[in-house]
């Protein structure tokens, strides 16, 4: 995992240093509608590196905790975009590698653990007028998961069993519907 962190970062700054432009119009905020209606509170960052590149962050925190229901998650998900026009407008390629820590459970179980790895994704940006536009995005991806099973409360007379399990998943790694402030 460290040395992923490790490529990450380098990726990230080799990116960030390859900019031939850094002007205000070329940035732009994001709300991804469908973490929304999950009751996850996200926001994204993405900026222009050049005439056809682009470098979008997107951050993600679920805090839903209920009596039957418990659902912790906070994921990071930086990724590049290639755009087939130009920044923001049309059609897009993208990869994303993904960085997610979780609790899942209910009453009787729950499942804890960390998720890397990468995915690929293709999507379109519609200009709504000056300053706003609205896209779509979805894509699949690689994941790497370490994952800790077991029971929230164990009566006094029995022992607690708790099951760990490595795994790569392949699988859906982007949905998004988002409006855009450029």
């Amino acid at each position: 995992m460290k040395k992923l962190w490790n490529l990450f970062v380098a990726v990230t700054l080799l990116c960030l240093l390859s900019a031939t432009r850094a002007s205000a119009q070329f940035y732009a905020l994001k709300l991804n509608a469908l973490a929304f209606a999950t009751g996850t509170v996200n926001a994204g960052i993405d900026f222009a590196l050049s005439d056809h590149l682009s470098f979008d962050l997107s951050a993600y925190w679920n805090p839903i905790r209920t009596q039957n229901v418990r659902m912790r998650l906070i994921a990071v998900q930086p990724g590049i975009r290639y755009w087939l026009y130009q920044p923001h407008v049309g059609t897009f390629l993208g990869a994303h590698p993904g960085f997610a820590r979780y609790e899942i459970g209910g009453d009787e179980h729950r499942n804890r653990g960390t998720l890397t790895g990468i995915g690929f994704s293709v999507g379109h940006a519609w200009l709504l007028s000056k300053r706003w536009n609205f896209s779509l995005e979805a894509g699949i991806g690689l994941y790497y998961m370490q994952e800790r099973r077991g029971r929230r409360s164990l009566p006094a007379t029995e022992d607690e069993r708790i099951y760990r399990t490595r795994r790569l998943a392949f699988g859906p790694s982007k949905c998004e519907v988002s409006f855009t402030y450029l």
